[in-house]
């Protein structure tokens, strides 16, 4: 099942997700606000956003170097090692035209789900071990988006 990128504060202070489930709602010394989901603070936008927490974006980083590279190329190129023998290739994240036509939302069901997901390749391996992990996959999706400009 795919993650929201997008959390829905309810009247009743409590956060709502897509999956009909809520979780507690903690505001944090800067007026913002922090959801706690699977033991672990999801800051979230005074508009219900995820916020990326410089934790977050080092663990993508780490992620993208590991996983994504073979592939997409350090660099968004979509010409990294493996890509050779691909068929079709990978996506060329610095494509300013694949950029404009694909939602966040439509890159995040790619990056838990995999290529099969989103109607594209086989080839593109899904991370089920993040579907838990928003402030994560935000932050995957914001790296991906800074190829593009």
């Amino acid at each position: 099942m795919p993650i929201a990128l997008i959390l829905m504060i309810g009247c009743d202070g409590r956060i709502k997700s897509d999956q009909n489930t809520s979780r507690e709602l903690h505001f944090i010394d800067d007026g913002e606000a922090a959801a706690v989901h699977e033991g672990r603070v999801i800051r979230v936008s005074s508009d219900g956003a995820i916020k990326i927490t410089a934790e977050a974006k080092a663990e993508a980083d780490l992620i993208f170097d590991d996983r994504c590279t073979a592939c997409h190329g350090s660099n968004g190129d979509g010409k990294g090692p493996a890509a050779a023998s691909m068929k079709p290739g990978p996506k060329d994240f610095r494509d300013v035209q694949w950029q404009k036509s694909v939602s966040d939302e439509k890159i995040t069901k790619a990056i838990v789900s995999g290529g099969e997901a989103i109607g594209l390749s086989a080839g593109m391996p899904g991370n089920p071990d993040l579907e838990d992990r928003p402030g994560v996959v935000a932050a995957l999706v914001a790296h991906i988006r800074s190829f593009g400009k």
